[in-house]
C-alpha cells in the first residue's frame, strides 16, 4: 500500500503546536491534539469595523486599514460637508474640518499624516481645480489642478501624486483622459489615459511610476460603463486585463501589483458586492463585501483593505469593512 512518504518523499511531521508561519497545502500531525492538519488557501474576507460619525457618499480617502483618514463628500441629504474623520483601526473619530466642503471627490491620497485630495465639485456643474493637503491636524492649500476636474481617481504620496480622468463639469461636459503629477507644491501635465472616464476605480496606494485604474463610466451621454483597466508606468498607461464586472462609483485599495477592487454601480443602476485581487496581469474574484454599496471610500492594501460609507441605495451608509487577504489557514482533517 502506498505510503505519504512513498508519494511525497517525507514523513508528516509531528508538531506540538500549530506553524505560525503557514504555508499552501503543508500537512503535519499536531501531537498535543492528537489531529491530522492541512494548511488550504482560503479567500480573502470582509469583517465589520467601525461605523463613521455619519452616513456620507462620494468622499475622499487614503491611508491604511488601522490609520486611514476620510473627508469631504456628501450627506444623507446629498448636501456636500467638509468633515474630516479618521481611523485607528477600530473606530472613526472627527477631526478638524476642510477649508470648504467638496464632493464628487474620489481623488485622495498618501497617508493619514500626509494626506491630499484634489478637484471634485462645490455644486451642480462645477468641476473643481483646488488641492487640499492634511497633515494629521490642520489643512492647506496646495497648487491647483491644471484642469478642473470631478469624478477622477489619484493615487501616490504627497510629494509624489497622480490624478487622472473625471469630468470637467456635469450634463455634457467632457469626459477627461489627461494625467496629472504631484511634487507636493504644483501639478504637471502628463500622459493621457487610453479611455477616458470617470467614477472609475483605483489602487489608492499606488505610486507616480506603477499605478492601477479600473471600470468607471466613459462618456456621457449617454452613459457607458466599462471593465478597462490600465496600468500606469511613471510616463504613460497600457492596457491591463479587464474588471470580472461592469461597475462605476467603484473604490479599490492596494497596489499595481497587490490591487483590491470593491462595490459599486452596475448597470442598470444595480449595486454590487463583488471584490477582485489583481496581481499585476489579471483579476481573481474574492469574498463578497457584507454590503453592496456604490459612492464609497477605499484605503489600505491589497490585504488589508478598508471600505466605508457610500450609497446602500437605500441608505446612505456609515459603515465600515475591513478585508483579509487570502491566506494558508489551519484545518483538522476529518473522515467527514
Amino acid at each position: 500500500m502506498a505510503t505519504y512518504k512513498g508519494i511525497s518523499g517525507f514523513n508528516i511531521k509531528s508538531l506540538a503546536t500549530d506553524p505560525s508561519n503557514l504555508l499552501e497545502g503543508e500537512i503535519w500531525y499536531n501531537s498535543t491534539s492528537g489531529t491530522l492538519k492541512v494548511a488550504p488557501l482560503v479567500a480573502g474576507s470582509w469583517a465589520a469595523g467601525g461605523s463613521m460619525g455619519a452616513g456620507k457618499y462620494g468622499m475622499a480617502g487614503c491611508g491604511t486599514q488601522d490609520a486611514a483618514v476620510a473627508f469631504g463628500g456628501r450627506n444623507p441629504s446629498s448636501s456636500i460637508v467638509d468633515t474630516a474623520e479618521e481611523y485607528n483601526g477600530s473606530a472613526w473619530a472627527s477631526q478638524t474640518a476642510m477649508p470648504a466642503g467638496v464632493g464628487d471627490f474620489y481623488s485622495g491620497f498618501g497617508i493619514q499624516t500626509a494626506a491630499v485630495g484634489a478637484g471634485g465639485d462645490s455644486g451642480p456643474g462645477a468641476a473643481l481645480d483646488t488641492t487640499y493637503e492634511y497633515n494629521g491636524s490642520s489643512w492647506a492649500s496646495g497648487g491647483a489642478l491644471g484642469t478642473a476636474r470631478r469624478g477622477s481617481a489619484a493615487s501616490g504620496l504627497l510629494g509624489a501624486g497622480l490624478i487622472w480622468g473625471g469630468q470637467a463639469g456635469a450634463g455634457p461636459t467632457p469626459i477627461i483622459n489627461s494625467t496629472e503629477l504631484y511634487d507636493g507644491s504644483a501639478w504637471t501635465s502628463d500622459g493621457n489615459m487610453g479611455t477616458g472616464r470617470k467614477g472609475l476605480g483605483t489602487a489608492v496606494s499606488g505610486t507616480q511610476t506603477a499605478s492601477l485604474t479600473f471600470c468607471g463610466q466613459s462618456t456621457t451621454p449617454p452613459a457607458t460603463t466599462v471593465i478597462i483597466s490600465e496600468e500606469y508606468n511613471g510616463t504613460g498607461w497600457s492596457a491591463g486585463e479587464d474588471y470580472p464586472q461592469l461597475a462605476t462609483r467603484i473604490a479599490g485599495a492596494g497596489t499595481l501589483t497587490a490591487g483590491l477592487g470593491f462595490g459599486g454601480d452596475t448597470p442598470p443602476g444595480g449595486m454590487s458586492n463583488v471584490t477582485a485581487e489583481y496581481d499585476g496581469s489579471s483579476w481573481t474574484t474574492t469574498g463578497n463585501l457584507g454590503t453592496a454599496r456604490r459612492s464609497m471610500g477605499g484605503a489600505g492594501t491589497g490585504t488589508a483593505g478598508l471600505c466605508f460609507g457610500g450609497d446602500a441605495n437605500p441608505p446612505i451608509t456609515a459603515a465600515t469593512e475591513e478585508f483579509t487577504g487570502a491566506a494558508a489557514t489551519a484545518q483538522t482533517v476529518t473522515t467527514s
